[in-house]
């Protein structure tokens, strides 16, 4: 079965409320944060309860772009398979950009963004992808430990806690693995619900 524009927006969209609700109603940014916190006995880090809230808010936002990051290099394996090339309505990474700019309309409607927000978080996705290939493209003898986690788990160390960089990113990078499984997961009962009905 195949998918048009419209069907494929429609998807994108649910996508985003699925991630966006994980977040929300299992608490998974500040479950993280209070794990680290606790984990690491630094109390001092929510001592300033205004700080600690922009931190947190930070630190979701961050989530969103390393959920929206993993679920477009996973689009293509939930895509069905045309049957025929010639029908095709348009290529796959035709697709994952509907998808792309689908699920960010939903996350600035959702969220409220303003113009700027959206620039922003665009910006930095774009920095996302760009260090992501970046070490992706390093052999792998290259590559010191530090960077497992790619710039998710820097920026969440520095946020989190800058005074503790490696301990704050092997925790980010602990988080990066479980949103990752989250946003595979919203993907694939988006997709699975689109074909059962």
């Amino acid at each position: 079965m195949e998918l048009n524009r419209r069907q494929l927006a429609r998807l994108a969209r649910q996508a985003a409320n699925t991630l966006v609700g994980a977040l929300e109603h299992k608490g998974l940014v500040a479950r993280f944060a209070e794990g680290y916190i606790e984990a690491a006995k630094r109390p001092e880090l929510k001592a300033n309860t205004e700080q600690y809230r922009e931190t947190l808010g930070a630190l979701r936002r961050e989530a969103l772009l390393c959920m929206l990051l993993h679920a477009e290099a996973v689009l293509p394996r939930y895509l069905p398979k045309p049957k025929r090339r010639a029908h095709r309505d348009f290529t796959e990474a035709q697709a994952v950009k509907i998808f792309r700019e689908s699920l960010l309309e939903e996350l600035a409607r959702t969220d409220r963004w303003n113009p700027n927000d959206v620039f922003e978080f665009r910006r930095d996705l774009a920095i996302y992808e760009s260090l992501t290939a970046r070490r992706a493209a390093a052999p792998r003898t290259e590559r010191r430990p530090s960077e497992a986690g790619g710039p998710f788990a820097d920026r969440c160390a520095l946020l989190l806690d800058p005074s503790m960089l490696e301990r704050a990113r092997a925790a980010a990078n602990r988080f990066r693995g479980q949103l990752m499984r989250l946003a595979t997961r919203a993907l694939r009962e988006v997709f699975q619900t689109k074909r059962r009905s």
